[in-house]
């Protein structure tokens, strides 16, 4: 702790000139020096009840700027406004009225930004975690952390974060904003321009309306089709970024734009290409890996993303993909090219069918190396098609079993699932999380559960869509490929689950 670092732990200075020779002589915390060439910002006073302060920024040669509070009461009694309390019994009103932020809030704030000042990730991003630790209940715990995790370039934790800090405070316009900058950055178009509208409304309702939100909601997303679907309206989006399908207002995935669907096939009409733009698609690659030359079943297809980026990857590869909804594929095929691409080449083809009947007249002929389900029924849940014996009459025609699942550590659904599967007697080998350690009990995200171990090995050296040109997206792709290592033989998180 240092002193003025936080509100709580501020100076208190008894005059002006006392106040401003402490910002002088204060050293910044990054060098330790106190530079006369320093530049102060002090800003305009502040109040908090009756107390009065001001929050300086002192911006040291050396780069850093030092965040610095002083409270203010007694330097204007020493001017001579005898009508303002004291320092100490402004202090302590807003003490007993529980108004002042806690000190670990703002002195961890400083400790952070100090970290990432020094390029130290790792320091920075154990700061932020241990304040949500220590204050979990406090929305601007969990907003700091979605900063530091959006600075990092982990989107989905910085999103995930988001999400918690507005369920504590669903009126902090800031944490909606970013989160729709967060969201619109993964190519999320339909979700960012919901956040997006949140910004709007609340900007409304506290007087302070946002100049060019409406231009920047209009190019935030473009619809290009509408169709009624057996699970809800259909939506396809577009931003900058990517296309992609939504159900019933929830995203269901898609594909970057760049490379377009062209650098496939020159011949191919304009559309995004085959780099999926969501951690569940880019989750199959662990069982592609480990049957390249194999043959897949995916229960559930959405825009077929997953798919068609497997396919682009493994030129060997066959894809089954059985949908339920007649109006799913054809959208998928008119506005997602590669899709029809794949299916005349013969390397992919689509079944109309419930999963559940899929599974209840499976062919025991057929056999698959690997089968997805990545199934949706309108809900934010997995639909629970999967019973002991489609399991078990399952497991006679594959080599493995992958799932993507929705929800919390502690949902009792998640559990039941893996119980199944062990019943059966093929347990859960691999379970990755959009999301690290400390989020996973507290907000929903997609699992990924596998039957298989992966090699780790393998997953280092494929580098996926090494001949498609250099673009951001390709960077964004990597980040999340890479991290799917991290959860490789995670036993922990296994362990978690059955508990």
């Amino acid at each position: 702790m240092r002193i003025g670092d936080s509100l709580f732990h501020a100076y208190r200075p008894a005059t002006e000139a006392e106040g401003e020779r402490w910002l002088a002589e204060q050293p910044c915390a990054a060098c330790d020096r106190a530079e006369p060439d320093a530049i102060v910002e002090k800003g305009g006073m502040l109040k908090l009840g009756k107390l009065l302060y001001f929050e300086a920024v002192k911006e040291c040669p050396c780069g850093f700027a030092n965040r610095l509070f002083l409270h203010a009461n007694d330097m204007l009694r020493a001017r001579g406004d005898s009508g303002i309390k004291s320092t100490a019994e402004a202090f302590r009103s807003v003490c007993d009225a529980g108004l002042v932020e806690p000190a670990e809030l703002h002195e961890s704030i400083t400790d952070i930004m100090l970290a990432v000042f020094r390029k130290d990730p790792d320091c920075a991003l154990t700061r932020a975690v241990t304040c949500t630790q220590r204050l979990p209940k406090h929305p601007m715990a969990w907003y700091n952390l979605g900063w530091l995790y959006g600075e990092l370039g982990r989107i989905y934790e910085a999103i995930a974060c988001y999400g918690i800090c507005l369920d504590l405070d669903p009126e902090l316009l800031d944490a909606w904003y970013n989160q729709a900058v967060m969201s619109a950055k993964l190519g999320y178009a339909s979700m960012a321009v919901n956040q997006l509208g949140q910004v709007e409304m609340l900007a409304e309702k506290k007087g302070t309306p946002i100049p060019g939100l409406q231009k920047l909601l209009a190019d935030t997303i473009t619809p290009l089709a509408s169709e009624p679907g057996r699970f809800g309206q259909i939506l396809i989006v577009e931003n900058e970024w990517s296309r992609e399908m939504n159900i019933k207002a929830q995203g269901q995935g898609g594909s970057y734009r760049t490379p377009p669907a062209a650098s496939v096939n020159p011949e191919l009409p304009e559309g995004p290409g085959p780099v999926p733009n969501s951690f569940f698609n880019i989750a199959w690659f662990l069982p592609a890996l480990t049957a390249p030359k194999g043959r897949g079943l995916f229960l559930g297809m959405g825009p077929c993303a997953g798919p068609v980026g497997l396919l682009a990857n493994f030129p060997d590869l066959q894809i089954d993909a059985v949908e339920a909804c007649p109006n799913v594929m054809a959208m998928a095929r008119q506005w997602f090219p590669l899709v029809g691409h794949y299916e005349t080449t013969g390397r992919l083809k689509l079944i109309e069918a419930e999963a559940g009947a899929f599974l209840d007249g499976f062919d025991r002929e057929t056999r698959y190396d690997f089968v997805v389900f990545d199934l949706f029924d309108g809900e934010m849940r997995t639909p629970q098609v999967l019973d002991e014996p489609r399991l078990r009459r399952l497991i006679t025609a594959c080599d493995s079993i992958w799932m993507n699942l929705i929800g919390r550590a502690v949902d009792e659904e998640i559990k039941q699932t893996a119980e199944l599967f062990e019943r059966c007697g093929l347990p859960w080998q691999y379970l990755a999380c959009t999301l690290p350690d400390h989020l996973i009990r507290l907000t929903p995200a997609n699992w990924i559960a596998g039957t298989r171990t992966v090699d780790s090995e393998s997953l280092k050296s494929f580098v996926p869509f090494a001949d498609a040109p250099d673009h951001e997206s390709l960077h964004l792709f990597r980040a999340h490929y890479a991290l799917l290592g991290e959860w490789v033989g995670n036993r922990d998180m296994l362990d978690l689950i059955r508990a």
